[in-house]
């Protein structure tokens, strides 16, 4: 069962990325369990980052991942540049990139984004997976767009961040042999006993150990049920305050690894709202 945590990108004061800061971030995760990691995704504010910024990060992370599995957040709105950033991803050691499908042309039909994976697939010289955040994206064909893709060799699985169960355990029916990862902690456990292969987490920034503790007690055959349950709660408190905000409020405040403030349009929680986030944590006994 694999643990990657969709991993934030710490800054500096010039908006730039801290090399320092993402490798305490590297070796804190090592340390609690983690097993992978994935820089430039949603977490990792990918569409506020300029590209210079994004291939600073996979140059970090094939530097600094040693054991940790590398997933390469690649997606682009065009198709040569997503091209070319999985093909710097490749170069800098990532294991597997992760494509979101061009998100600006909403009504693209899937037979055209089924072109647009395929000659991704044809190019890479990484297994792709696909990912499936449609509230981000505004593109919900998701079975539609894979069915033609889904015996290709490069094709690895996709990245489920939609909230939908039926239509993860859907996915898992339609992609037999490939990997399906659900981006939800909330129904973690369910996910993985319809046969998901493992989790991406936002939430894993902060609560490392929670993630770890349920994966480990479902592969003991003991009921994770009250780890789940803490992990659900942290997740519904952590998303009323903005949950980019908040995780790194709380990676600084709970583990004193600061990241620095969200990149613009994002906003810093205010210390009012960080003494509020703490306080709500704490009754439900998370921290």
């Amino acid at each position: 069962m694999e643990f990657i945590v969709a991993t934030l990108t710490p800054v500096t004061p010039q908006n730039e990325v801290n090399p320092e800061c993402f490798k305490d971030m590297l070796e804190f995760f090592r340390q609690r369990g983690v097993t992978g990691i994935l820089p430039s995704g949603t977490t990792g504010e990918f569409a506020s980052l300029p590209l210079s910024q994004r291939r600073r990060l996979f140059e970090l992370a094939g530097r600094e991942k040693k054991n940790l599995w590398f997933l390469a957040g690649a997606g682009c709105t065009n198709l040569s540049e997503t091209q070319d950033l999985i093909s710097f991803a490749a170069d800098c050691g990532a294991d597997a990139a992760l494509v979101i499908p061009p998100f600006y042309f909403r009504d693209a039909s899937p037979a055209g984004l089924t072109g647009y994976f395929e000659r991704l697939l044809e190019s890479s010289r990484l297994p792709i997976a696909y990912y499936h955040i449609p509230q981000n994206s505004g593109i919900t064909a998701v079975r539609q767009i894979l069915a033609p893709l889904a015996s290709h060799e490069r094709l690895l699985g996709v990245k489920d961040s939609s909230g939908d169960k039926e239509g993860l355990k859907a996915l898992i029916a339609d992609l037999p042999g490939k990997k399906i990862w659900v981006g939800t902690e909330a129904f973690l456990v369910d996910a993985l006993g319809a046969g998901a292969f493992g989790g991406v987490s936002a939430l894993g920034n902060a609560f490392p150990h929670l993630i770890r503790e349920t994966l480990d007690l479902i592969r003991a055959g003991k009921d994770p049920s009250s780890v789940q349950g803490q992990v659900a709660t942290a997740r519904t408190i952590v998303n009323r305050y903005g949950i980019i905000p908040a995780l790194r409020f709380l990676l600084s405040k709970l583990w004193g690894i600061d990241p620095g403030p969200p990149l613009l349009p994002l906003a810093a929680i205010s210390e009012e709202q960080g003494k509020s986030l703490l306080e709500e944590l704490r009754k439900a006994r998370v921290i």
